[in-house]
């Protein structure tokens, strides 16, 4: 992002056109005015694009919420508080040049000319050196402020951006909802799986249990530990739910987190605690699977 300050030097070249009498001299004091308040519109509107553009730069930064306790970021604070330092100093000048277009209003109110001689003639003589003198002034700190500005969107462009992680709110939530879903369905699946291998178990030991009493003993501690299996799984999604919820509650109201910002824990927390849920849903998986393969195993075996 670039930024040019226009700052058109205020000029006073009024010139002594209408009237001239002896020695006296006078300026029509709608013709002051009218170039006044010409100049002065230019500084203010060139202060607002310039403050605007820099608060715009800033805000994109700001809203990183970065932590600075290491070098890049102690960088960009640093230059941030020198630019917003120096466009305090443009607007403590332009509040002096606008004070200073009030004043002239005010003592050459009800005159439709200033003479030379008079005391107003000596007011705006003050006046135009003080604006001159202002003008210059905030051309300089302008330029300094645009200058500074481009070098901390340049510092943070090269050396932040790269680095700077972001999770998007919504779209986590969105992948949550997704694993909830999932893990829905398979309960109900386990549910169903179990209600089938109970059946097979009933009837295996039914017809068998006279014959192969211990294989039937077997099989009736299988089922109860795939029993045991269900509630661990309840629970394990009942884990996953409240770190889940934990997140939302945590992020409400923010739409993107960065790895700058010290809230980046939330984010690393929430995505070991489901990667360690996921590690034992997987285990079960494995340990389930391996108790219906028994279960298979020692049915075919009694047939």
């Amino acid at each position: 992002m670039s930024y040019k300050l226009v700052l058109k030097t205020i000029l006073f070249s009024i010139l002594t056109t209408l009237s001239q009498i002896g020695c006296t001299i006078y300026y029509s004091t709608d013709s002051l005015n009218g170039k006044l308040k010409t100049n002065i519109d230019k500084v203010n509107n060139n202060c607002i694009s310039v403050t605007d553009k820099i608060n715009e730069m800033h805000k994109q930064y700001l809203s990183l919420n970065c932590k600075t306790d290491t070098k890049p970021f102690q960088t960009a604070k640093k230059q941030l508080e020198k630019t917003e330092k120096l466009v305090n100093e443009m607007l403590v000048l332009q509040q002096n040049l606008n004070n200073e277009y009030s004043n002239f209003i005010s003592y050459s109110k009800g005159k439709d000319k200033i003479e030379s001689g008079t005391p107003e003639w000596k007011k705006f003589k003050v006046t135009k050196k003080k604006m001159k003198s202002d003008v210059s002034e905030l051309q300089s700190v302008g330029n300094k402020a645009v200058k500074n500005a481009t070098s901390f969107n340049k510092h943070v462009n090269e050396s932040i951006v790269p680095i700077v992680q972001f999770c998007d709110v919504s779209m986590y939530n969105t992948k949550f909802n997704e694993i909830i879903t999932s893990l829905n369905k398979n309960e109900n699946d386990l549910s169903d799986n179990l209600k089938n291998y109970e059946s097979q178990v009933i009837n295996l030991t039914d017809q068998f249990n006279n014959v192969f009493p211990d294989k039937c003993n077997e099989i009736k501690t299988d089922l109860n530990k795939l029993n045991s299996g269900k509630t661990e799984f309840q629970n394990i999604k009942l884990s996953v739910q409240n770190t889940i919820n934990e997140f939302k509650q945590k992020t409400t109201g923010k739409q993107k987190i960065y790895s700058c910002s010290s809230d980046w824990t939330i984010v690393t927390d929430t995505e070991s605690k489901v990667a360690s849920q996921q590690l034992e849903l997987n285990g079960l998986q494995q340990k389930i699977q391996s108790i219906i393969n028994h279960i298979q195993e020692v049915g075919n075996s009694m047939k």
